[in-house]
């Protein structure tokens, strides 16, 4: 396992690795930032270990904007969780089914406090088993090696960078690159994320990992996912900045198919979906139907299980109303 203390730099577009958390520090609002230094002071009181991972690593190796922040920490979290919400007077929602707590911050900024943990899948495309278990193991269950990356914040480990997959060298090479020859058999969702870190960055997909992606495809694991977790994972892409190139891989992988079989990507969606800013979802979603006309729409959209009022407003816009 790759481990640093920060010193050095990284070459190109990288952060340097020792202004980590001083870019952290920097760069987060006000709200995460008196969050964070509240559940620094608690564990550092309770002699435990807390790190920042995943997207949030990433995005500052990239010198990316930070908004939302993942901290992990190891079994029990809840405690720190409710601590640091008590302190802010915020509201704490606690997802107990994923061992993660998300304390919702002025702005409509949050952070999320995350148990570090192991994941089980009965089958494919089943949402997972998850128990406790140390950092490390924590970064093994991940998608992809770029969000395998964890730098601690406790006093006792302040800076020390885990980095047990390469994600820092693959995030050099702009490369998505899968964990594992199961990743995508165990959680096909991250077809849709692969797509849409490689479109956000304009990362290219490691050969193997594409592989995998169509092994997965080619026997239907993306069909076992519910309709609503198609839906969801489609909401996200149509979030993106520019939805365009991941939904143009979607489209080159045969995926829009599986979120709907009648779904196709058109040369009229790309410029339509960027003149909608990506805040306004249900003016992306009119977009993205607008082909198929109100009746096709509303069929689709109760087959995938969209809310009734999501339905009512794309019928509407569509409807010219």
């Amino acid at each position: 396992m790759a481990e640093s203390r920060g010193s050095g730099s990284e070459p190109g577009r990288l952060l340097q690795l020792d202004r980590l958390i001083p870019k952290l520090w920097e760069s987060s609002s006000p709200s995460v930032t008196a969050a964070l230094r509240i559940a620094v002071k608690v564990v550092n009181r309770q002699k435990r270990r807390l790190a920042v991972v995943g997207g949030v690593v990433r995005d500052l190796l990239l010198q990316k904007s930070v908004f939302d922040v993942d901290v992990m920490s190891e079994s029990p979290t809840r405690s720190l969780a409710r601590e640091v919400a008590e302190e802010l007077h915020a509201e704490l929602v606690e997802h107990d089914r994923f061992l993660t707590f998300t304390i919702h911050l002025e702005g409509g900024l949050k952070l999320d406090v995350v148990t570090a943990r192991q994941e089980s899948y009965g089958a494919p495309g089943q949402l997972p088993v998850v128990a406790p278990a140390p950092i490390e193991m924590d970064l093994k269950r991940r998608d992809f090696t770029v969000n395998s990356i964890a730098v601690f914040l406790d006093s006792s480990n302040e800076g020390r960078l885990l980095d047990p997959f390469g994600g820092i060298d693959d995030l050099r090479s702009r490369k998505i690159r899968a964990l594992h020859d199961q990743s995508f058999v165990d959680d096909p969702t991250r077809i849709f994320r692969a797509a849409r870190f490689a479109g956000r960055f304009s990362f290219d997909v490691d050969p193997k990992t594409q592989k995998q992606i169509e092994g997965s495809i080619g026997k239907g694991y993306p069909r076992l996912l519910s309709p609503a977790r198609r839906r969801h994972e489609f909401e996200l892409v149509l979030r993106e900045v520019d939805p365009g190139p991941a939904l143009r891989l979607l489209e080159s992988w045969g995926v829009l198919a599986v979120i709907h079989q009648d779904w196709a990507l058109r040369p009229e969606h790309l410029e339509a979906l960027r003149r909608v800013d990506r805040k306004d979802l249900e003016g992306r979603l009119a977009c993205w139907f607008r082909p198929w006309g109100p009746a096709a729409a509303q069929k689709m959209m109760t087959e995938l299980g969209f809310e009734r009022a999501t339905k009512k407003a794309v019928h509407d816009a569509l409807a010219g109303k």
